[in-house]
């Protein structure tokens, strides 16, 4: 099977360039394809002929370089006869190469294949996972194109390897030109979708006259170009409905990404407003914080004020209570130590008895008590205060409720 057409191409054969061209989509830098008329007019023919169906075919024509430019000529178009449906789509089969080998020997001549073509209906002309894995799998060369054609939208395009042959991409555009192409006006009449005009004669003897078919079309190539042309601004139209329906849908995108950024920034500054708020929530707790310790501490002090002052009057009072020296009767020694002696006992007796009279149960805590204000005002001194934390479970003499009633060791 001999996919590039090695022994059908005849280096010696000359070749003129087209001149009478006319062009479809924009031009591409990398590759310029020229598409004889005929070609292109059989494979819509082709394609509509198919009912709907997926159809395959085969390019012929000729390839050279020119100023580091891939120019590709497509003069031949072979159908795909004997395809197979494999996975839900039509490939090649061995028997589609040896149909297509043998057309080239006996229409084509002297040209190689240069890509083949790929007719649907009514899905857009699209590129396909299956279409790039059959192009590489049987057209590897870099010029090698494949077409596709949407029969019903009226609509084709043109792929090819892209540099570095990992995948395809679309060919920016290409050209019909118009020719004498014998070869393919031969193929077309054994080969024919279009039943002739009654008024033509045509003989669709193999051995046709080659010279009557050109007058056939140089009397009808005025009719041809003009249903070309109109062909051509159909396409035209479709692509730049196309064109502005990804428009459409570019502007949708960018103003939900519009939208989506000012509610991403509103977030953002709320965030920021939000962090703020919280340091300035830690400031005013760590001075709150510092203004209850210097309250305590201010407590803590009169506290203290409070007990001295009331150890001192205790003091002075005791001091108040002894009589002084002058105000002493001198007595007999004997009966001053005597009378002295019973005096302290008595005494001593009495105010044990008193103390202990004095000293209640318990206690009811009123507003601005504390408990070294407690131990001093029932013990005379503060030394009562660990005491009285004992015997009421407290661990902290500070921490005293208004209205608690506590037990006086």
């Amino acid at each position: 099977m001999d996919l590039n057409g090695g022994i059908y191409k005849d280096e010696n054969d000359d070749f003129e360039f087209p001149s009478n061209i006319r062009q479809i989509g924009c031009i591409d830098d990398r590759i310029k394809v020229y598409m004889e008329d005929y070609v292109y007019t059989y494979l819509y023919q082709y394609a509509k002929a198919s009912g709907g169906s997926e159809k395959l075919g085969v390019l012929v024509g000729r390839h050279f370089m020119q100023d580091d430019c891939d120019i590709v000529i497509i003069s031949g178009a072979i159908q795909g006869q004997y395809t197979a449906n494999e996975n839900g789509g039509q490939v090649f089969t061995d028997e589609t190469w040896n149909y297509v080998n043998e057309q080239m020997k006996v229409y084509f001549k002297g040209l190689e294949v240069v890509g083949w073509v790929h007719a649907l209906s009514g899905y857009g002309a699209f590129l396909m996972a299956k279409d790039e894995e059959m192009h590489k799998m049987y057209f590897t060369k870099p010029y090698q194109q494949l077409f596709v054609i949407d029969a019903e939208d009226k609509m084709d395009r043109l792929f090819s390897l892209n540099s570095s042959g990992s995948g395809m991409r679309e060919v920016l555009g290409y050209f019909i030109y118009y020719d004498k192409n014998r070869d393919m006006q031969e193929y077309m009449l054994e080969n024919s979708f279009v039943k002739p005009k009654e008024n033509i004669n045509i003989n669709l003897n193999p051995k046709i006259n080659v010279n009557d078919f050109d007058n056939r079309k140089e009397e009808t190539f005025e009719d041809n170009q003009k249903k070309y042309n109109e062909r051509i601004d159909a396409a035209k139209k479709i692509r730049s409905v196309l064109k502005e329906r990804e428009e459409k849908v570019a502007a949708r995108t960018r103003a939900r990404y519009r939208a989506l950024t000012g509610v991403c920034g509103m977030l953002c500054f709320f965030c920021f407003i939000m962090g703020i708020g919280l340091i300035n929530s830690s400031e005013r707790i760590n001075r709150l914080e510092t203004e209850v310790v210097s309250v305590k501490t201010k407590y803590t002090d009169i506290s203290e004020q409070i007990q001295n002052s009331a150890v001192a009057s205790v003091f002075a009072g005791q001091q108040s209570s002894i009589p002084k020296q002058e105000d002493i009767e001198e007595e007999p020694k004997e009966e001053q130590e005597n009378t002295t002696e019973n005096e302290t006992e008595v005494e001593t007796k009495e105010t044990f008895e008193e103390d202990e009279k004095s000293i209640p149960a318990s206690y009811t805590i009123k507003s601005g008590d504390s408990l070294t204000y407690i131990s001093t005002k029932f013990y005379g001194d503060i030394n009562m205060v660990d005491e009285i934390m004992k015997a009421n479970n407290m661990s902290d003499p500070d921490k005293i409720v208004v209205g608690k009633k506590i037990i006086l060791p």
